[in-house]
């Protein structure tokens, strides 16, 4: 979501007055993720009441009170990206994978994967990889 979406989405549900803002009430909250975007100067001075050359405008009304989560990186790194990781977890999905065909053939049924299987297939893997 680019700064100015947010920005827009925020504006219009302050036009639409959802969160009701007076004196001596508390600014609404809005949690974000820690995505770089969120620290643009159109988000900051919107949220901020600040004008365009980021003075406080004293005629706005529309501050938010705003948390930062984690940063945004799963395009940077995710949890299985290493090699190590990625290649133990492939194996014991195609463990899995094999025993649950053995099952199907044993039971004289074609031998394939079904959706239910993937829960199975992935807590298999995943248990064996925590384990080794």
């Amino acid at each position: 979501m680019t700064p100015q979406i947010l920005v827009e989405s925020l504006q219009h549900l302050d036009r639409l007055g959802v969160y009701p803002r007076g004196n001596g009430m508390p600014d609404p909250a809005l949690l974000v993720d820690g995505h770089g975007s969120r620290l643009s100067p159109v988000f900051v001075s919107y949220i901020n009441n600040l004008k365009d050359d980021l003075t406080p405008d004293p005629t706005a009304n529309h501050r938010w009170n705003v948390a930062l989560g984690l940063p945004y990186a799963t395009g940077i790194w995710q949890v299985g990206d290493s090699p190590q990781e990625n290649g133990a977890f492939k194996y014991y999905s195609r463990v899995k994978k094999t025993m649950i065909r053995d099952y199907y053939d044993t039971q004289k049924e074609i031998p394939h994967i079904r959706r239910y299987d993937i829960v199975p297939i992935v807590n298999y893997a995943f248990r064996r990889y925590v384990e080794s």
